[in-house]
């Protein structure tokens, strides 16, 4: 458990809103939750191989019981990079009018020392290659990014950069950006990346709907990557309000003045402080890409298996994962949850 409380608590962070504009045909859908399915649907067998892990995001594209009602279809991925760190998929809503594409990117594997590495390697940052010369992103979130342009779908062989290009059409084609967690952190720089005439010519509409991520990048990525953007074009990340992990990193501080999701013990408390003061010292300031669309939380128990709920770690523990847990995002967002 300790292993885990520090995981969730320096983990990912919060970012919030812009408006969402969508074709028809997804507009009188629970877009938020369609995508938060997605999302969900990376984490599938997410400790076994490839081809397992494969055909079961196959097979719950299919289930037509979910949200998605067996509309999306996975057309390329998942890329999986090495020691299966990070993983992402491509998957597509055809109407007869249209074609709507979703950039899917998971979120981080508990208990796996190096997706837990990926996460808290915040304390030094690097420029963003794709962005303006001030745009820096963490060096972890930058690894990330990299690792899954390096990915390869199992069967045709293409990059996503590849499968990307081969996308028919050369401007507004409709491509949302998701994940949840890590993956709604890296979904900022994938977004950013898409954005950039140097890379797709403005090939690409992209909004992104990314779940509990922190941010990754400093003031310039931020304010560079929302100029960008056109009126059919947003930026949303949602939150569950009583979730640590979207106040990393910027708003570490609100969690203890806030006691979120419940008394912050004293472990976290020092935890905190010396984060704070180790990204102070270095001169780095972690800046939320928008103002988080917060969905609600789910209620707080006095007592959970007969653990005290003062300063008692456990306790902590137990409420950062029910807050943070994917599921729990889906019911907040009113779909259907994933049987993992």
């Amino acid at each position: 458990m300790m292993a885990m409380m520090a995981l969730v608590l320096l983990t990912i962070i919060s970012c919030k809103k812009d408006t969402t504009t969508v074709g028809s045909e997804l507009e009188t859908y629970n877009l938020p939750g369609i995508m938060m399915t997605l999302s969900a649907i990376s984490y599938a067998e997410s400790n076994t191989s490839e081809p397992i892990i494969r055909q079961k995001i196959d097979t719950l594209l299919a289930d037509k019981g979910l949200i998605t009602k067996g509309q999306w279809k996975r057309v390329w991925g998942p890329g999986i990079s090495p020691l299966n760190v990070n993983l992402a998929y491509v998957a597509e809503y055809a109407t007869e009018n249209q074609s709507y594409y979703a950039l899917v990117i998971r979120g981080t594997r508990l208990k796996s020392f190096f997706d837990d590495f990926e996460d808290l390697n915040v304390f030094e940052w690097t420029h963003f290659t794709y962005g303006q010369a001030d745009d820096k992103v963490s060096w972890g979130a930058w690894d990330g990014f990299n690792f899954l342009l390096d990915t390869k779908d199992s069967k045709s062989g293409q990059t996503l950069q590849t499968f990307l290009n081969s996308i028919p059409g050369d401007s507004g084609v409709r491509m949302f950006v998701t994940g949840h967690s890590q993956g709604g952190s890296l979904a900022q720089v994938f977004a950013y990346w898409l954005k950039s005439p140097s890379v797709f010519n403005n090939k690409f509409s992209v909004s992104v709907l990314g779940f509990a991520g922190p941010s990754i990048g400093n003031q310039s990525f931020v304010t560079n990557y929302l100029n960008l953007l056109s009126k059919d074009e947003s930026f949303h990340m949602y939150i569950n309000s009583k979730d640590v992990i979207p106040r990393f990193w910027s708003g570490i501080p609100s969690i203890i003045s806030q006691d979120v999701p419940v008394y912050v013990p004293s472990f976290y408390r020092n935890l905190a402080d010396s984060i704070q003061l180790v990204l102070a010292d270095r001169g780095i300031q972690y800046v939320n890409m928008v103002v988080a669309d917060t969905i609600g939380f789910i209620p707080v128990k006095d007592t959970i298996a007969g653990l005290p709920a003062t300063d008692s770690v456990p306790y902590y523990d137990h409420w950062m994962g029910v807050e943070h847990h994917s599921n729990n995002y889906l019911r907040l967002l009113g779909a259907d949850t994933i049987p993992f």
